[in-house]
Protein backbone atom coordinates (compact mmCIF):
# COMPACT_ATOMS: atom_id res chain seq x y z
CA UNK A 1 0.00 0.00 0.00
CA UNK A 2 2.62 2.63 0.83
CA UNK A 3 3.89 4.65 -2.06
CA UNK A 4 6.54 6.68 -0.26
CA UNK A 5 9.46 6.16 -2.62
CA UNK A 6 12.18 4.00 -1.12
CA UNK A 7 14.93 6.01 -2.82
CA UNK A 8 13.67 9.24 -1.23
CA UNK A 9 13.69 7.70 2.25
CA UNK A 10 17.11 6.19 1.55
CA UNK A 11 18.45 9.66 0.63
CA UNK A 12 17.23 11.10 3.94
CA UNK A 13 18.69 8.13 5.83
CA UNK A 14 22.06 8.50 4.07
CA UNK A 15 22.22 12.16 5.09
CA UNK A 16 21.35 11.18 8.66
CA UNK A 17 24.06 8.52 8.76
CA UNK A 18 26.70 11.04 7.65
CA UNK A 19 26.04 13.06 10.76
CA UNK A 20 23.65 15.65 12.00
CA UNK A 21 21.69 17.03 9.02
CA UNK A 22 21.27 20.77 8.72
CA UNK A 23 17.47 20.47 8.65
CA UNK A 24 14.84 18.33 10.29
CA UNK A 25 12.43 16.34 8.13
CA UNK A 26 9.01 15.14 9.24
CA UNK A 27 7.43 13.21 6.42
CA UNK A 28 3.76 12.34 6.23
CA UNK A 29 2.93 8.83 5.07
CA UNK A 30 1.21 8.93 1.68
CA UNK A 31 -0.70 5.71 1.00
CA UNK A 32 -1.72 4.37 -2.37
CA UNK A 33 -5.17 3.19 -1.32
CA UNK A 34 -6.13 -0.18 -2.82
CA UNK A 35 -9.80 0.85 -3.15
CA UNK A 36 -12.15 3.70 -2.37
CA UNK A 37 -14.43 1.60 -0.17
CA UNK A 38 -14.86 3.43 3.16
CA UNK A 39 -14.93 0.24 5.25
CA UNK A 40 -11.77 -1.12 3.57
CA UNK A 41 -9.94 2.21 3.98
CA UNK A 42 -10.84 2.49 7.68
CA UNK A 43 -9.97 -1.17 8.25
CA UNK A 44 -6.59 -0.74 6.60
CA UNK A 45 -5.89 2.41 8.63
CA UNK A 46 -6.65 0.48 11.83
CA UNK A 47 -4.27 -2.34 10.86
CA UNK A 48 -1.15 -0.29 10.06
CA UNK A 49 -2.05 3.05 11.50
CA UNK A 50 -0.41 2.45 14.89
CA UNK A 51 3.04 3.47 13.69
CA UNK A 52 1.61 6.67 12.18
CA UNK A 53 0.14 7.89 15.44
CA UNK A 54 1.50 10.52 17.78
CA UNK A 55 5.13 11.28 16.77
CA UNK A 56 5.46 8.41 14.28
CA UNK A 57 8.76 6.60 13.72
CA UNK A 58 12.25 8.07 13.62
CA UNK A 59 14.39 10.52 15.52
CA UNK A 60 14.61 14.28 15.91
CA UNK A 61 16.11 14.71 12.42
CA UNK A 62 14.13 12.21 10.34
CA UNK A 63 10.62 11.17 11.28
CA UNK A 64 7.79 9.53 9.35
CA UNK A 65 4.39 9.90 10.93
CA UNK A 66 0.96 11.20 10.22
CA UNK A 67 -0.94 10.81 7.01
CA UNK A 68 -1.21 12.79 3.79
CA UNK A 69 -4.54 12.70 1.98
CA UNK A 70 -6.47 14.54 -0.66
CA UNK A 71 -9.98 14.37 -2.01
CA UNK A 72 -10.79 13.07 -5.45
CA UNK A 73 -8.21 12.47 -8.12
CA UNK A 74 -7.20 15.22 -10.48
CA UNK A 75 -6.68 14.23 -14.10
CA UNK A 76 -2.98 15.05 -13.67
CA UNK A 77 -2.66 12.67 -10.72
CA UNK A 78 -4.57 9.93 -12.56
CA UNK A 79 -2.01 10.18 -15.36
CA UNK A 80 0.96 10.28 -12.95
CA UNK A 81 -0.44 7.37 -10.96
CA UNK A 82 -0.76 5.26 -14.10
CA UNK A 83 2.99 5.53 -14.72
CA UNK A 84 3.94 3.59 -11.57
CA UNK A 85 6.47 3.21 -10.26
CA UNK A 86 6.66 6.98 -10.16
CA UNK A 87 8.78 8.66 -7.53
CA UNK A 88 6.42 11.56 -7.17
CA UNK A 89 7.31 14.76 -5.39
CA UNK A 90 8.28 15.04 -1.75
CA UNK A 91 7.21 11.40 -1.26
CA UNK A 92 3.50 12.01 -1.89
CA UNK A 93 1.66 9.28 -3.70
CA UNK A 94 -0.37 10.25 -6.70
CA UNK A 95 -2.79 7.52 -5.57
CA UNK A 96 -3.48 9.00 -2.11
CA UNK A 97 -6.76 10.65 -3.07
CA UNK A 98 -10.12 9.36 -1.92
CA UNK A 99 -13.69 10.39 -2.68
CA UNK A 100 -14.63 13.16 -0.28
CA UNK A 101 -17.05 11.08 1.83
CA UNK A 102 -14.51 8.26 2.18
CA UNK A 103 -11.77 10.77 2.98
CA UNK A 104 -13.85 12.21 5.82
CA UNK A 105 -14.49 8.72 7.28
CA UNK A 106 -10.77 7.94 7.04
CA UNK A 107 -9.85 11.22 8.74
CA UNK A 108 -12.36 10.59 11.55
CA UNK A 109 -10.68 7.23 12.15
CA UNK A 110 -7.27 8.93 12.02
CA UNK A 111 -8.42 11.44 14.66
CA UNK A 112 -9.69 8.60 16.87
CA UNK A 113 -6.25 6.98 16.63
CA UNK A 114 -4.25 10.19 17.18
CA UNK A 115 -2.87 10.21 13.65
CA UNK A 116 -1.99 13.67 12.34
CA UNK A 117 -3.38 14.52 8.90
CA UNK A 118 -2.08 16.91 6.28
CA UNK A 119 -3.63 17.96 2.98
CA UNK A 120 -4.00 20.79 0.52
CA UNK A 121 -7.30 19.73 -0.96
CA UNK A 122 -9.03 23.01 -1.96
CA UNK A 123 -11.88 22.60 0.55
CA UNK A 124 -9.79 20.98 3.29
CA UNK A 125 -10.84 23.53 5.91
CA UNK A 126 -14.49 22.53 5.42
CA UNK A 127 -13.57 18.84 5.61
CA UNK A 128 -11.49 19.32 8.77
CA UNK A 129 -14.49 21.05 10.37
CA UNK A 130 -16.66 18.03 9.49
CA UNK A 131 -14.11 15.74 11.17
CA UNK A 132 -13.90 18.07 14.18
CA UNK A 133 -17.66 17.75 14.74
CA UNK A 134 -17.19 13.96 15.07
CA UNK A 135 -13.80 13.90 16.86
CA UNK A 136 -12.12 17.11 18.10
CA UNK A 137 -8.86 17.86 16.28
CA UNK A 138 -7.87 21.17 17.91
CA UNK A 139 -4.96 19.67 19.89
CA UNK A 140 -3.74 17.35 17.11
CA UNK A 141 -1.80 19.88 14.97
CA UNK A 142 -3.34 18.83 11.67
CA UNK A 143 -1.84 20.55 8.65
CA UNK A 144 -3.02 22.63 5.73
CA UNK A 145 -0.22 22.42 3.21
CA UNK A 146 0.59 24.93 0.48
CA UNK A 147 -1.60 27.58 2.09
CA UNK A 148 -2.20 30.70 0.07
CA UNK A 149 -3.85 33.95 1.06
CA UNK A 150 -6.47 33.70 3.82
CA UNK A 151 -9.06 36.20 4.89
CA UNK A 152 -10.01 37.01 8.50
CA UNK A 153 -12.84 34.43 8.61
CA UNK A 154 -10.58 31.64 7.32
CA UNK A 155 -7.91 32.62 9.84
CA UNK A 156 -10.49 32.44 12.64
CA UNK A 157 -11.54 28.95 11.51
CA UNK A 158 -7.91 27.81 11.21
CA UNK A 159 -7.13 29.05 14.73
CA UNK A 160 -10.27 27.40 16.16
CA UNK A 161 -9.13 24.05 14.76
CA UNK A 162 -5.53 24.49 15.98
CA UNK A 163 -4.15 23.83 12.50
CA UNK A 164 -0.53 24.12 11.38
CA UNK A 165 0.09 25.89 8.07
CA UNK A 166 2.85 25.28 5.57
CA UNK A 167 3.56 27.33 2.47
CA UNK A 168 4.77 26.34 -0.94
CA UNK A 169 7.30 29.14 -1.17
CA UNK A 170 8.06 28.80 -4.86
CA UNK A 171 4.48 29.61 -5.73
CA UNK A 172 2.85 31.54 -2.90
CA UNK A 173 5.72 33.83 -2.03
CA UNK A 174 7.55 34.14 -5.32
CA UNK A 175 4.65 34.10 -7.83
CA UNK A 176 1.52 35.01 -5.88
CA UNK A 177 3.39 37.30 -3.51
CA UNK A 178 4.72 39.36 -6.40
CA UNK A 179 1.25 39.50 -7.92
CA UNK A 180 -0.27 40.65 -4.61
CA UNK A 181 2.44 43.28 -4.15
CA UNK A 182 1.70 44.68 -7.62
CA UNK A 183 -2.05 44.70 -6.86
CA UNK A 184 -1.49 46.74 -3.67
CA UNK A 185 0.31 49.54 -5.53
Amino acid sequence: MPDNPAEMLAAYQALRQRGRPSVRAHLLFSPAWPSADAAAVVDLLRSWGGWLSRRGLGDEYLRVGGLYTESDYSEENRLRGSTSPYTGWASFSYKAALPEDVMVEMMIEAARNDIRVGSFTPNILDLYERVDRAVPIAERRWVIEHIGVCGPEEIRRIRALGLVLTVYTGRYIWQDGAMLARARR
